[in-house]
């Protein structure tokens, strides 16, 4: 039961992890395309 609870609690950390990394490329690629349109 722990080990079960235990093994969705990882995967639910790393999920969070991988959305979070997800959303901050995708925010640094917002910051470079507006900076680029900026420029030209």
């Amino acid at each position: 039961m722990l080990d079960t609870i235990l093994k969705i609690a990882g995967m639910i950390v790393s999920a969070i992890g991988t959305i979070v990394k997800a959303i901050d490329l995708v925010d640094r690629f917002r910051h470079q395309k507006s900076n680029r349109t900026d420029k030209s």
